[in-house]
């Protein structure tokens, strides 16, 4: 699994190519393409939160949370 680390990583990543949409928006071609990186970029993102998320609930279900 990724460190928390590279996430805030991919993250703040995703800020900065949304900063950009007013750029490449007037453009289809580069605005597609800045879309499409979003897309990927949000859906790594995703894996890796979902990844943690389980983990943490893993970890609460063996350890007895929420009893």
């Amino acid at each position: 699994m990724e460190r928390w680390e590279d996430l805030q990583s991919r993250l703040f990543h995703l800020g900065h190519l949304g900063e950009e949409l007013e750029y490449f928006a007037t453009d289809r071609r580069r605005g597609a393409w800045l879309y499409r990186q979003i897309a990927v970029e949000a859906f790594k993102a995703a894996e890796v939160a979902d990844a943690y998320a389980q983990e943490s609930f893993t970890a609460e279900s063996f350890l007895g949370g929420d009893q």
